[in-house]
């Protein structure tokens, strides 16, 4: 039923897209596309499609991005998925690469990058999430992070923050300070499937984490998450972080972890400051002159005047006794 709604939606919104355009960038059959094209019911069910493993279905959108655009092995990819929480076998994730993702390698290889990055927001309409490993030198040793990243939808404008770990706390600071940051927060957040943010991942059965549905409610956001089985769905998360890794993490070293951070919202501002590709305008200046001003407020104490926060007094106390 989803890639029904996502095909006529693409169609709507690119009516130049051809068939197997659409087939390539989903990673369905073209078949598939013809029949959603040319009924207008919504089907019931959807006859023929390959069942994916349950294990892997959560990670499909990381899964694709890591093989399909990035390029890197299955080793790696299953070495990353398990510090999201994949707990699946080795098997499930080399056998869904080799039957599903491999048919289509070279299709995608071939598509323009501008094919994957269609889906354009109004101003404060939308902001995305994610996060990413990496392996850093700091001083003498190699250390795992998580690199964080906020993204408004329409103008780019960008929030990166970094910590050891991928833990309730540590996601949902990071979310509020990137809400601080912009000044305000767009109507929905698009995430992943991670279990920070959802308890069940299926298609028919979404179940949100009570904790993220919560720190929504506080700020008045409707959440909304990618689709397991369309990667692209947060093309403008997943472009930047690419970025990000070839002009920030590769080839530096850190004196500090602090030394990290500084450095990498140092980075954050430099490449507000650039001018975009997609909207030809400077991030920071789109922001600034176009956007700001449709971000929903953040919520103010009466009595003091202060903004309320949610980290500060509801997951602080959480976290000294259970996370996700």
């Amino acid at each position: 039923m989803e890639d029904w709604v996502t095909i006529r939606n693409l169609k709507v919104k690119n009516p130049n897209l051809g068939t197997r355009t659409i087939a390539t960038m989903l990673g369905i059959s073209r078949n598939t596309v013809k029949k959603a094209l040319v009924n207008d019911e919504i089907p019931l069910y959807n006859k023929g499609e390959k069942k994916v493993n349950k294990n892997i279905e959560p990670f499909i959108n990381f899964i694709k991005e890591s093989f399909l655009k990035k390029n890197l092995k299955a080793s790696r990819i299953l070495k990353d998925i398990k510090l999201k929480g994949y707990r699946g076998s080795q098997y499930a994730l080399y056998a869904y690469i080799r039957e599903i993702l491999k048919p289509i390698q070279q299709d995608v290889s071939k598509s323009t990058p501008s094919a994957f990055m269609r889906y354009e927001t109004l101003a404060g309409e939308q902001m995305q999430y994610d996060w990413s490993p990496y392996s850093v030198q700091i001083g003498e040793d190699i250390v795992k992070i998580n690199v964080h990243q906020t993204i408004l939808g329409f103008s780019r404008y960008k929030f990166y923050d970094v910590s050891l770990y991928v833990i309730g706390s540590d996601v949902y600071t990071a979310l509020e300070e990137s809400f601080l940051f912009f000044g305000g927060v767009c109507e929905r957040i698009q995430v992943d499937n991670a279990t920070v943010f959802v308890t069940n991942a299926s298609k028919d059965n979404l179940v949100w984490n009570p904790r993220f549905l919560s720190l929504c409610g506080f700020y008045g956001i409707k959440p909304t998450r990618s689709m397991p089985s369309h990667p692209w769905s947060k093309g403008k998360v997943a472009s930047v972080f690419s970025y990000l890794e070839t002009h920030f993490i590769k080839g530096n070293i850190f004196k500090s972890f602090e030394d990290l951070r500084t450095r990498l919202k140092q980075f954050q501002d430099e490449h507000n400051l650039e001018l975009h590709g997609t909207t030809k305008r400077i991030t920071k200046k789109l922001y600034e002159e176009e956007e700001v001003n449709f971000l929903k407020p953040l919520p103010i104490n009466r009595i003091t005047g202060e903004l309320k926060r949610y980290v500060g007094f509801k997951e602080e106390f959480r976290k000294a006794t259970s996370e996700c």
